[in-house]
């Protein structure tokens, strides 16, 4: 009985021997593995922890107050509504008209490149003159005039005359205007959304007015695309060019009263706001 009971201790002993063996070595593979030892604990080792600082892609932001807009060069004026025009007050309208005493002179000039010319009909009175009455008829879509008064008005005031001149720079437009099928809001947004890059470089004190003038077409297509009056950054010029040519989307052309289709010329104005 002695025998069997030291026999059972020996294998007792041995049992745990090999079983504290065994856990030695698994300790040793899970140190590996990553496992550290730290006095009698264990814990997993932790990767250190690294912060990337993720910065923004710098967008680029347009000069402040930049703007763009779509019309005619100057205030606009329907071919058939100047066709009506038989006196100045026909166009300053009544309140205004019965300030006046006297005419000066009134001329119609021709305008190119907002520039005045030599064509030109000028008369003593307020009321338009045959000549007068012949040119304005002769000038096609899209053409530039000057209406030219000079007049003595009363005063409201102090009730005495005094001299006035008025002088309404017109571009003659036909009744249906030409229009981008997207509409205009797209159309703006697109041009300052395409043209960013460009207008972040220019130092807001060098801004300018700038003026594109293009045509659309009988069928719808832009041609004749010019700066006629610069941003004040070449670049920025360069870009609205580019842009007007390969602008995506259709134009609508412009119609008469009866529906032929015209060519019309339009302006983009756009950088610095004012003249």
């Amino acid at each position: 009985l002695h025998r069997v009971d030291r026999r059972q201790r020996q294998m007792c002993i041995r049992d745990s021997i090999s079983s504290f063996v065994i856990s030695l070595t698994a300790f040793g593979l899970i140190s590996e593995n990553g496992l550290e030892k730290d006095g009698n604990d264990c814990h997993i080792a932790e990767e250190p922890i690294v912060k990337v600082e993720i910065k923004e892609a710098d967008t680029p932001k347009k000069v402040e107050n930049t703007f763009f807009s779509l019309g005619t060069r100057f205030n606009s004026i329907t071919k058939s509504k100047l066709n009506q025009l038989r006196t100045f007050n026909n166009y300053i309208g009544e309140e205004h008209a019965n300030r006046i005493v006297k005419f000066n002179y009134m001329a119609v000039i021709l305008l190119e490149n907002g520039e005045q010319t030599f064509t030109k009909e000028k008369t003593n009175s307020g009321i338009f003159s045959k000549d007068q009455l012949e040119l304005i008829q002769s000038f096609d879509f899209s053409t530039d005039i000057l209406l030219w008064a000079d007049y003595m008005e009363m005063n409201k005031k102090t009730g005495k005359l005094q001299k006035e001149t008025w002088t309404p720079y017109l571009t003659i437009v036909p009744e249906y205007q030409a229009s981008y099928t997207d509409g205009e809001a797209a159309l703006l947004n697109y041009f300052e959304q395409n043209s960013l890059k460009e207008n972040s470089n220019i130092k807001k004190e060098n801004l300018k007015s700038g003026k594109l003038l293009f045509t659309v077409s009988k069928a719808g297509g832009v041609s004749n695309a010019k700066i006629v009056s610069t941003s004040g950054n070449v670049d920025f010029d360069k870009k609205i060019i580019e842009i007007i040519n390969d602008l995506p989307g259709e134009w609508q052309p412009a119609k008469k009263m009866n529906g032929e289709t015209v060519a019309q010329t339009l302006v983009l104005s756009f950088g610095k706001r004012g003249c």
